[in-house]
């Protein structure tokens, strides 16, 4: 019997070690095909994520935002082409409030009798045309400004206690 297995060793004929060989081939052949069906599958749906970022456009959102005790009216904040933006701004305090310049970027401009009643709102115009890009699209470009547009009030008969309040706004042009 042990000669048998030093035969078995030594001998070509015997198939043993080829069959050993095959099936880890067809192993290694498996593996190789299920990582490139799988690798093709994953570099397909990436293509189709990336040709679907760059062809559909997220739409962009208008906001206003502003402290208390003010607040934006949605639907009633919108900038020209021309750049000339208004807001209507509602008072939330049980104070009336005179507001006295609205400011975009360098352009300030100064108001007078424009006033934000206690629990009422008024219209606020502010001079955005050093803001505005050479060409906009209605509708589509977005005017977007963090920190430059503001204006000043104070409590009515008190403009010894003026105030800044600054406004986030991100609007589309109409």
């Amino acid at each position: 019997m042990k000669n048998r297995q030093t035969d078995l060793r030594v001998d070509p004929n015997t198939n043993m070690m080829t069959e050993k060989i095959k099936e880890k081939g067809k192993k290694g052949q498996a593996a190789l095909e299920y990582l490139l069906t799988y690798g093709w599958a994953i570099l397909l749906v990436v293509a189709i994520i990336a040709i679907l970022l760059t062809v559909v456009t997220v739409p962009k959102f208008e906001n206003c935002y502003i402290a208390t005790p003010f607040q934006c009216e949605k639907g009633f904040y919108r900038i020209q082409t021309d750049g000339n933006l208004t807001i209507e701004i509602k008072n939330f305090d049980t104070t009336t409030y005179e507001v006295n310049s609205t400011v975009c970027g360098s352009k300030t401009t100064s108001l007078s009798d424009v006033s934000l009643p206690a629990g009422g709102s008024t219209v606020l115009y502010f001079n955005c045309t050093n803001k505005v890009p050479a060409s906009v699209t209605r509708g589509k470009d977005f005017f977007k400004d963090n920190g430059d547009v503001y204006f000043t009030y104070y409590p009515v008969g008190r403009p010894e206690f003026a105030k800044v309040q600054y406004i986030q706004i991100q609007v589309a042009y109409s």
